[in-house]
């Protein structure tokens, strides 16, 4: 995504300070871009602004997880807990962090609130696979990657999800199906 292309998602914060879907947008696409201190900066901005404030501060606890930041990201899910606790954003994220920290039983329970919250978080659905596949639920994990690869079918993940799960099982060539699955969801 060439530098540019921030442009307009820039000046759609500008025009509507407080919606936080256009910051966390931005705040993503700076991410992407390698500038991790300007994303947080946009998202503080819109909090500022009267956004929505655990939405953004699920959105900066997934930035700071995703470079690895966890026990800041800790800090901003427990900051969103003390506002919303049984938000499913707030749930989400909890699960995706402990998912990212490998702490797969304390994944699960998060994660089941959110997925029931939110039957239509493909997000949910998929890290939920991943916490039930590493504590060996399988038929639950197969369950929640289906689920995934059903609302989100570019997620190849998902779809790599079902193929595991379902070798562990004992099925090949459903694992198979599933492989190929993953594959054109790949593009290749």
């Amino acid at each position: 995504m060439p530098a540019a292309s921030l442009d307009p998602l820039k000046r759609s914060t500008e025009l509507s300070p407080h919606d936080a879907e256009v910051a966390i947008a931005y705040a993503h696409a700076l991410d992407k871009h390698g500038n991790s201190s300007a994303a947080l900066a946009a998202l503080d901005e819109c909090v500022a602004a009267g956004g929505d404030e655990v939405r953004l501060i699920c959105a900066r606890a997934f930035l700071l997880g995703s470079r690895l930041k966890y026990e800041l990201a800790e800090a901003e899910l427990r900051r969103a807990a003390k506002l919303r606790a049984d938000d499913p954003e707030v749930q989400v994220q909890t699960g995706v962090l402990a998912c990212r920290r490998a702490r797969w039983r304390d994944a699960v329970e998060p994660l089941q609130k959110a997925a029931s919250q939110r039957a239509d978080d493909p997000l949910a659905h998929f890290y939920l696979g991943e916490a039930l596949n590493h504590v060996d639920n399988l038929a639950a994990a197969l369950a929640a990657y289906d689920r995934a690869s059903r609302l989100d079918p570019s997620n190849w993940r998902a779809f790599k999800g079902v193929g595991i799960v379902l070798d562990r099982l004992g099925r090949p060539a459903d694992a198979a199906v599933a492989y190929r699955s993953m594959r054109e969801a790949q593009g290749r």
